[in-house]
């Protein structure tokens, strides 16, 4: 629509094209008084945005967005392609150029809803959660089908007078793994203080569905479930409140052992007589490799450990492996690639090559050894020492790589949580990225002591597949009193790994990396 020459205002498009809301309404809107963006009251919002409103109305003014004309357009068109999608703003929802001294300033109008902050102090409780649960559904729905995360502040969510809900704040962002979720909740729970615990464990029950049901991913469970028994509550009655939303989202995983309910369930204590423990990661289904490792140890007499991630994957002996591990005493912790076996999900994080063997494994490998995986843990915590399959940065446990661009960030990571020690996988590379007072570094030296370090980061190397071109099953041992560490490396049975996995037509490029170590 093109600007009338007397009129500040052209007008590029509504959401519903059918409902477009006029340019008289704009200016009588532009002509009301200026709000006041303050937290907590009506209206909030960020510097830069002014915001007018009229008894129907709101208009905002985005200031910090600074184009031509023409790019303004552009940006306008993309926004509104983008809401279209998200099927969260009301339809009514227009979006305008305003003619500012000659200075074209992206704007939108839509009808004046009553904001949720505002309308929950006012109602019953039944009546609260029934608007908290139109708001978490939007919320959820947003992060899993579109990977994108909504503010999740009452005051960025209104109702019409239908009670309807919809999404204000003109911000869309990346999703952040539900640590905005989290902290969300504990936000409700300081705002609502005459919430009974009844409720929140309900709230909570809700949650835990509503994840299921968009996400259909048990794993996101453990995601949030981490980041929420790890929130601060200042008071008893708060401290209350958190404890009883969650037992409602953990109450229905309670069979699940991949949801841990208490701070200790995921605490490993190594009270054996031989104080050297194995450290192993990343089998990926290499029978002769697992086995060749399993007799060094027993020959050390070393029976117990950590296995730290993708017992399978990339090799074609899936369920022997996990026959092999269940037979021991080893403690697991759950990979990347066990999760994608065990939950049929492959999307994200997969190469072609890994994708095709992860689709095959979990089609070859029983349901028993499928629920095994399933219920691996996360990560381990010791006294002084995290193991997980990914870093210690990564909210999922399991996708996080740490290599040359990560390691500082992830040592980092474990000074703020006083650990000393961690021991990962998935990045297939033996040795310890390290820090010595002022000094990061690398070091694949074979024998080291921790103690000399004030963090480190220990990969065990590749059990199945080693990635630091030199072939042969990788694996670590831990002293337990002393810190020492030592690196190994064994020749095995390459020859009948390879045969099996032609034999099962994998790509030709997994067979070829083995004898290479890449």
């Amino acid at each position: 629509m093109e600007k009338n020459n007397s009129s500040p205002i052209r007008i590029i498009e509504s959401i519903d094209k059918n409902r477009q809301i006029s340019e008289a309404s704009i200016l009588t809107t532009l002509q009301a008084t200026q709000e006041t963006l303050t937290h907590g009251d009506t209206f909030t919002g960020k510097p830069g945005t002014q915001i007018f409103s009229s008894d129907n109305y709101i208009v905002k003014l985005h200031n910090e967005l600074t184009f031509n004309e023409r790019d303004s357009e552009r940006w306008i068109l993309k926004k509104l392609d983008t809401e279209r999608e998200l099927d969260i703003y009301l339809p009514d929802k227009t979006w305008f150029l305003y003619d500012s001294n000659n200075t074209p300033v992206i704007a939108n109008i839509t009808p004046l809803l009553q904001p949720l902050h505002q309308v929950i102090h006012n109602e019953a409780d039944q009546e609260v959660f029934n608007h908290l649960h139109q708001m978490l559904n939007i919320f959820f729905r947003i992060a899993a089908k579109h990977d994108k995360l909504l503010d999740g502040g009452l005051s960025n969510y209104g109702l019409n007078s239908s009670g309807e809900l919809f999404y204000l704040d003109d911000d869309i962002y990346k999703w952040d793994k539900f640590t905005a979720f989290c902290n969300q909740i504990g936000v409700l729970i300081r705002q609502l203080p005459s919430i009974d615990e009844k409720n929140w464990k309900k709230l909570g029950e809700f949650c835990h569905q509503t994840i299921i049901s968009y996400f259909k991913d048990r794993h996101q469970l453990t995601i949030a479930f981490e980041q929420l028994r790890g929130l601060f509550m200042a008071s008893e009655q708060q401290k209350s409140s958190l404890s009883s939303f969650i037992d409602g989202f953990y109450q229905l995983a309670n069979k699940s052992r991949s949801i841990k309910k208490s701070n200790n369930d995921n605490y490993c204590d190594t009270n054996e007589s031989n104080k050297n423990i194995a450290i192993l990661a990343d089998i990926h289904a290499n029978l002769p490799a697992l086995n060749a490792v399993l007799e060094d140890l027993k020959r050390q007499n070393i029976h117990t450990g950590i296995i730290l991630g993708d017992i399978v994957g990339y090799g074609p002996h899936p369920d022997e492996c996990i026959d092999v591990i269940r037979d021991t005493e080893f403690t697991v912790v759950k990979g990347n690639h066990d999760h994608a076996v065990a939950s049929g999900i492959f999307a994200g994080g997969f190469s072609a090559t890994g994708r095709f063997v992860a689709q095959w494994s979990n089609e070859k490998i029983s349901n028993e050894n499928k629920h095994w995986l399933d219920q691996l843990q996360p990560y381990i915590r010791h006294d002084n020492w995290l193991a997980v399959h990914g870093s210690p940065l990564d909210k999922t446990f399991f996708n996080g790589y740490v290599y040359k661009m990560t390691f500082a960030d992830n040592l980092d990571n474990l000074a703020e949580r006083e650990i000393p020690i961690c021991f990962h996988g998935h990045s297939h590379v033996q040795g310890i990225y390290y820090r010595k007072g002022k000094l990061d570094d690398f070091s694949n030296e074979a024998n080291q002591n921790l103690s000399d370090y004030n963090q480190s980061l220990v990969c065990p190397g590749s059990i199945g597949q080693p990635r630091t071109n030199i072939p042969g099953a990788e694996y670590a041992v831990y002293n337990t009193e002393t810190q020492d560490i030592t690196f190994h490396r064994l020749d095995y049975d390459m020859q009948t790994t390879m045969d099996d996995m032609s034999a099962y037509n994998f790509p030709a490029q997994l067979i070829e990396r083995l004898p290479l170590g890449k």
